[in-house]
């Protein structure tokens, strides 16, 4: 089964948004086999974030990308079986905190994520490489330093979301479809600046059997059974496939 993108919901704390603690509200996770990502844009999670939350449940982290005090962004996932989750940032001092969360289906259960890698520098090329599994999804979350607008590079737009204060900068959120070769991804930035990026691969639910299969009702259960088109000569198995959005994507089962 596809990875792919129920939904997105944004959080700033506001223009003087300093807190405690900051809440994003029922993020729709919705679907089969789910998942929810949040990413987090301050200036240092280190020592900036106390704790998450995913619907008073305890996620588990991905990864951080960190220029102390100047950029960072770090990620949280927890697997949630089809609901809304309310995510919460706490912070151990009034802080201003941004989020992005993510909910995505089609998720292996079992290791959501398959791997991540994290990047940063100063210009208007904010990308990483990655090499993922084909098939699997490909995140990446961009945070500036200052206000920046975003343009994708090799991903789609999930969302961005800007700070309404001007000591926190911009955050960004794209995705795209592994390869299973190398893959610069990000986005462009509407000016130089310094920023922080996290890529996170997560991972396609497996269902068995091959891409040349749909499933049909055999009178009790859905069943996988294989698609042939004709040759000419003989009957071929060939896979069925679906637009995500930006390419067509195998479908397995």
């Amino acid at each position: 089964m596809a990875v792919t993108i129920r939904g997105s919901q944004t959080y700033e704390s506001g223009s003087g948004g300093y807190s405690a603690s900051h809440t994003l509200t029922d993020l729709d996770v919705t679907g089969t086999d789910t998942l929810a990502i949040a990413a987090g844009f301050n200036r240092n999670p280190a020592s900036d974030v106390g704790s998450w939350t995913f619907e008073g449940n305890t996620p588990t982290a991905i990864a951080n990308s960190i220029n102390a005090n100047v950029v960072a962004v770090s990620t949280q996932r927890y697997i949630i079986s089809n609901a809304a989750t309310t995510i919460v940032s706490n912070t151990p001092t009034f802080k201003l905190q941004a989020m992005i969360g993510v909910a995505l289906e089609g998720v292996d259960q079992t290791t959501p994520t398959a791997g991540s890698t994290t990047g940063g520098s100063y210009g208007t090329a904010a990308t990483a490489s990655y090499t993922g599994t084909s098939g699997n999804m490909l995140l990446v979350f961009v945070s500036t330093q200052n206000d920046r607008t975003f343009t994708a590079s090799g991903t789609t737009d999930i969302a961005s979301v800007t700070h309404a204060d001007a000591n926190l900068g911009s955050g960004y959120a794209g995705y795209v479809t592994a390869t299973g070769s190398s893959q610069t991804i990000g986005a462009t930035l509407s000016s130089a600046d310094n920023w922080r990026l996290v890529i996170v691969e997560v991972a396609a639910s497996s269902g068995g059997g091959s891409t040349g299969q749909a499933k049909v009702y055999n009178g009790s259960t859905f069943v996988a059974k294989p698609v042939k088109v004709y040759n000419g000569s003989t009957w071929d198995i060939k896979p069925v496939k679906y637009y995500n959005g930006s390419t067509w994507v195998t479908t397995t089962y």
